[in-house]
């Protein structure tokens, strides 16, 4: 027990001397050690160098709470409040076709949706306007060929869309036309495809008894608008009666 005592008696007079020349190091500048003679000619004091601090990787650092006001409840309940106001408007002046088009599971307020989306999708049809010659090799005129077009383009109504579009494809997916049809020359081995909208026109053949078409030609034509053209970096076709484009056809 007395071994103790003296241990921890020894403990408490080393600490004390420690703290000592702690003391002394701090306020008197002291090493603890002979202090050199002070030199009488003016010496310059080098500024610490600040603190370096670790930055863990990828942490960001912390964010203030994000606090929700009574003010902007109130504003997004008057924005709520205007956003439906202007849905059930818009669907108060859909055609009496669209509304009856609306499937039972669908609520008005979504139906008022899809239709202005439409609408806005529809904005990329341009009108359609191709005019087109059938000639053979000698470049006469081949009359009542008959000439296979596709059209491509927006639906432009929700009725349109229930009633052509396809059971295979979602209801978004039936937005979009294909539409298929025909032309036949005249006389003078002319056809013309009008009146009618889309964003494009292909020609995909010609039928004509003994001959065929040479395929290289030309057959795709841009009628989009102005913003779908741009996205898609081709002009617009500009039909001219008088200056049809020709196909050639030759004797098989």
């Amino acid at each position: 027990m007395r071994k103790k005592h003296l241990l921890i008696f020894g403990a408490i007079v080393l600490a004390g001397s420690l703290a000592a020349m702690l003391y002394e190091m701090v306020v008197s500048g002291g090493t603890g050690g002979p202090q050199p003679e002070k030199s009488s000619s003016p010496t310059t004091t080098a500024l610490p160098d600040p603190p370096v601090t670790s930055k863990k990787v990828g942490m960001s650092p912390p964010q203030k709470a994000f606090v929700v006001t009574e003010e902007m409840r109130e504003q997004r309940r008057r924005q709520n409040e205007e956003e439906a106001r202007l849905i059930q408007e818009y669907y108060d002046k859909m055609s009496e076709e669209d509304k009856a088009a609306r499937p039972a599971n669908v609520s008005t307020e979504s139906w008022a949706i899809y239709a202005a989306e439409l609408e806005e999708s529809a904005k990329e049809n341009g009108d359609v306007v191709f005019f087109g010659k059938v000639v053979d090799e000698s470049g006469n005129p081949l009359p009542k060929v008959t000439v296979t077009w596709q059209l491509l383009g927006k639906r432009s109504s929700l009725a349109e869309v229930m009633e052509k579009g396809s059971k295979k494809k979602t209801f978004f997916e039936n937005w979009s036309i294909s539409e298929r049809g025909e032309a036949v020359t005249d006389a003078d081995g002319r056809f013309g495809i009008t009146d009618r909208r889309g964003t494009a026109l292909s020609v995909g053949d010609f039928k004509f008894e003994g001959y065929q078409w040479d395929k290289r030609q030309i057959s795709y034509f841009e009628f989009g608008s102005d913003a779908y053209l741009a996205r898609s970096r081709s002009p617009r076709h500009l039909a001219d009666p008088e200056k049809p484009v020709v196909y050639v056809m030759r004797k098989k």
